[in-house]
């Protein structure tokens, strides 16, 4: 990929690198690869540690290869950060993101967040996470709401003290008809936000789907994926599923191809229904858990990374 592609998905402090080093990566950026001049250190604001790894090299006068150097050590370092708050930073030095919903209890994990009201063109209205507290959040409970449920290893049957002193959690909502609120029948959405998926490819998904009570509604639910800070368009990957029939759980995966290769904004993933349960009765309580993002880092990346880790443990030994 690009040094300037590099740079404007590699953030430090919610400030992007092309806008840390606009003189290496400015219109004359042409111009300092052939004949190298010293660039302008970055703002006072970036962190003392970035600035003793990458500040002196890039006032010093710099070559094409110490450039990308420079821009890949300091992604590696400190693109732990986006400009989104809410969204999650994959590791590109790992092969997985897991998520397995048990600290529901501290809040939802950092890049995620329940919705209702969602449409084929809207992500809906944010909404919050019942605790696991109360009657509410049993299986079997009516009311409306996403929720902190104990997972279906507690067992089926399990007392409400059960459930609730059960450490394996999962995430899940019980949706409740149009007539008694509106958003959730349909409209109910799981979200996982990742700041962007740059130098990575190979996305696939696996996740529980439970059934935690179930009753004589069926919902039918849809793997998407959208781009941007506020999508507006969605496009569903894998088969729509709506969950084991009686309780228990489903394993299920979803290949994403190359759709999430090397994107350089925000890149959403829902677990959503958008069309009305079918059938008569209540709606059944439905989790997911153990939620397994896996993918590969770009060949291109790895070589950069590689060699910059050559370079400076080269450079150590001078």
């Amino acid at each position: 990929m690009t040094i300037r592609k590099f740079a404007k998905s590699s953030t430090i402090h919610g400030k992007t690198l092309d806008t840390l080093v606009p003189t290496a990566l400015s219109a004359r950026a042409n111009a300092i690869v052939d004949n190298p001049d010293h660039v302008s250190p970055g703002p006072a604001d970036w962190n003392k540690n970035t600035r003793v790894k990458i500040g002196n090299a890039l006032t010093r006068g710099i070559t094409c290869s110490t450039l990308v150097l420079a821009i890949s050590v300091a992604a590696a370092l400190i693109n732990s950060r986006s400009a989104n708050a809410m969204a999650y930073t994959l590791d590109p030095n790992a092969t997985k993101y897991f998520q397995d919903f048990n600290g529901l209890a501290s809040g939802l994990p950092t890049g995620w967040g329940v919705y209702s009201a969602a449409t084929a063109t809207s992500m809906g209205i944010p909404n919050t996470v019942l605790s696991d507290t109360g009657a509410s959040t049993t299986w079997g409970s009516t009311a409306r709401g996403f929720k902190d449920y104990a997972s279906v290893t507690a067992g089926q049957g399990a007392s409400a003290a059960t459930q609730h002193a059960t450490a394996d959690r999962a995430l899940g909502v019980r949706q409740v008809g149009p007539t008694t609120e509106a958003g959730f029948d349909p409209g109910a959405a799981f979200v996982f936000q990742i700041a962007n998926t740059v130098d990575l490819e190979n996305f696939q998904l696996t996740f529980d789907a439970m059934t935690l009570d179930a009753q004589g509604r069926t919902t039918t639910w849809l793997v998407q994926y959208g781009f941007g800070k506020d999508p507006n368009a969605f496009t569903t990957v894998g088969d729509p599923f709506s969950g084991p029939a009686t309780f228990g759980s489903e394993a299920l995966a979803f290949n994403f191809g190359n759709a999430l290769n090397d994107i350089d904004t925000n890149v959403w993933i829902r677990i959503v229904t958008l069309s009305p349960t079918t059938g008569s009765g209540n709606r059944d309580s439905f989790a997911i858990d153990n939620f397994s993002l896996t993918y590969v880092p770009e060949p291109t990346s790895l070589a950069i990374l590689g060699l910059g880790a050559a370079m400076l443990i080269a450079r150590r030994r001078k």
